[in-house]
């Protein structure tokens, strides 16, 4: 089931480091959050509906999955910019926000690791990553493999950072606490009443159905967010959509994957296909810097051990060696390919073409 969750107020999405009066003066928050904060979101308005006891935690802890998690502005749906879309130091100058594809070639330097060796992505340009998002119709036209004029709308365009600034008082001398002054960086999801950024989780919960409409607590500090249900998909998501991607990769037997959330793999920034019966060979890859992964358990009630991510928008290059690839299609579409925290939405990956 598709939600919309709309914050009703600046939110806090914690960047992972401590924080906390007297040890960090300040909560540094970071944009787009982890899918954990919306697994934990609708894991706590879960045991709101039915009760907080361990028997519920439990059936959460079995039953509740996060398969996804996208954007809408207005009535468009919205993704991550993958990272091997870059954009030009001239058109960043003039302030367009037209991307360009960075190009695959062999490299220039070679070693006796012939088995690791990968061709190199890169641009006769000077280019820089992009922070924004990408519409329906383009991330659409992307995993056909069709290289055509691709925008994107930045980030900035919609999310504000605001610092709040705050102390903590003596109770019983009713003044100010020494060295516990702290700052706290919040996002504002609009820059004005016209330009509303909006989150869409696909959240799954086997045996239980949310309402429709309601309320729940996103992010530090619980801030409330209206959520509501969708029925309409992005067409990247649509059966018919798939099945096109899957006859272009028939055809090339080459195919792009994408991370459209955080990945933690046990190989570090590379997922693990050998489980499969699809053989398949990386071949070139645009990965990000690792992310800090923590979160709360509920069931022990203490923070869970922090990991590293390989952080969304990461694309990898494949080539299909040998086996059909069904299987391709089943684990990356229906179970997501990380190695741990699959249920809180780790590893939500699309296919596309290379062509």
């Amino acid at each position: 089931m598709l939600f919309k969750v709309s914050p009703l107020d600046n939110v806090y999405f914690g960047s992972g480091m401590p924080f906390s009066a007297g040890f960090e003066s300040i909560g540094k928050s970071i944009f787009p959050p982890s899918p954990s904060v919306f697994y934990g979101a609708f894991a706590t308005y879960y045991l709101s509906l039915n009760g907080m006891n361990s028997k519920n935690i439990a059936f959460v802890k079995e039953n509740l999955r996060v398969k996804g998690l996208y954007y809408k502005i207005g009535g468009a749906w919205y993704t991550l910019v993958p990272m091997d879309l870059v954009i030009g130091e001239d058109a960043k100058n003039k302030g367009e926000n037209e991307v360009e594809f960075l190009q695959m070639c062999k490299p220039i330097v070679k070693t006796d690791l012939e088995d690791e060796q990968m061709d190199l992505l890169y641009s006769v340009d000077k280019v820089d990553n992009v922070k924004g998002l990408i519409d329906d119709e383009a991330m659409s036209y992307y995993l056909k493999g069709k290289k055509e004029c691709i925008s994107f709308v930045p980030f900035k365009n919609f999310v504000k950072a605001e610092d709040k600034i705050g102390i903590k008082i003596e109770d019983r001398k009713c003044t100010v606490k020494e060295s516990y002054l702290y700052r706290i960086n919040y996002i504002r999801m609009a820059k004005d009443v016209k330009n509303f950024l909006d989150f869409v989780v696909d959240v799954e919960c086997r045996g239980f159905s949310f309402p429709d409409r309601g309320l729940i607590k996103l992010g530090g500090e619980c801030r409330v967010a209206n959520v509501s249900k969708l029925n309409e998909l992005p067409k990247f998501l649509d059966g018919t959509f798939v099945e096109e991607i899957k006859e272009i990769i028939k055809k090339t037997k080459m195919f792009k994957l994408i991370l459209i959330n955080p990945a933690i793999f046990k190989s570090g920034w590379k997922p693990d296909f050998s489980d499969l019966k699809t053989r398949v060979k990386l071949i070139a890859a645009a990965v990000g810097k690792p992310i800090r992964i923590g979160g709360w358990d509920l069931e022990n009630k203490k923070p869970k051990v922090m990991s590293k991510a390989v952080p969304a928008g990461s694309v990898y290059y494949y080539k299909i060696l040998d086996g059909p690839i069904d299987d391709l299609i089943e684990k990356v579409y229906n179970n997501g390919i990380s190695d741990s925290r699959s249920n809180e939405g780790f590893g939500v990956s699309l296919l596309g073409g290379i062509v």
